[in-house]
């Protein structure tokens, strides 16, 4: 690779850091499961390919969507627009997958599996509410394809499922969930790790403020306006009065 392409690579496969740590988590869980599912998708639609043979240009197609949505929301990402670059995210899967769906047989399309997994996906990326929101999308668009179908405007579908392929689906599907799954085990991780860092930053200073304290004889003290009393509450004690 000449010099201007390899620093293309880099930027678009090396982790994100940005000016904050909190930012910097965000845009790497984007970054890995962008990567995550365009790899597994590209290989499991690969493998739809070789099984069926004749869907390769509708199944190439779809790669190469997966492919110009990673290399289009990147660059995005790592300028810190790590929101909009998930919700284009997620709103590309939500097209791709229910077009792929209405024109494979509707809710009965075995792509119609995905539906659950986009659904999740937008949940480590935007939050519970996203989630919510694209999973409520996806049902709006189930309701419109059986309505659709009973009323016989569903286009004939242009794939056949057999077993393998079903299977290959399937397969697509429990990947993903599998890193979506690490995903969520690897925030929370992350999660404790801040909050036990915070508590220990606090000890330590509550510990360096009683010695301070102890070493001065100075008291902190609070009074109960009630009994009118004062108490020691840090530092050298000293009877109530």
């Amino acid at each position: 690779m000449s010099v201007p392409e390899t620093s293309l690579w880099r930027r678009l496969t090396s982790a994100p850091v940005l000016d904050t740590e909190e930012k910097t988590l965000q845009a790497r869980t984007f970054h890995r499961v962008a990567w995550a599912t365009t790899l597994i998708g590209a290989f499991f639609l690969g493998v739809l390919i070789v099984e069926q043979p004749p869907s390769l240009g509708r199944r190439a197609g779809s790669v190469l969507a997966l492919v110009a949505m990673l290399a289009g929301l990147t660059p995005l990402n790592r300028r810190g627009r790590t929101r909009l670059a998930s919700c284009l995210f997620v709103t590309g899967l939500v097209l791709l997958v229910s077009w792929r769906a209405f024109t494979s047989g509707g809710v009965s399309a075995a792509s119609s599996a995905l539906f659950v997994i986009v659904a999740l996906l937008a949940g480590v990326l935007l939050g519970t509410r996203g989630g919510a929101v694209t999973a409520f999308t996806f049902i709006a668009v189930g309701v419109g394809m059986v309505v659709a179908q009973r009323a016989g405007w569903l286009p004939p579908s242009e794939l056949t499922f057999t077993p393998p392929s079903i299977l290959v689906y399937n397969g697509l599907a429990l990947t993903l969930a599998v890193v979506l799954q690490h995903e969520i085990t690897l925030t929370v991780r992350q999660s404790l790790r801040r909050a036990e860092a915070e508590l220990a930053a606090r000890q330590h200073t509550e510990e360096r403020l009683r010695i301070a304290l102890e070493a001065g004889k100075v008291g902190v003290w609070e009074m109960d306006p009630r009994p009118g009393a004062w108490s020691s509450t840090r530092g050298s004690p000293t009877s109530t009065e």
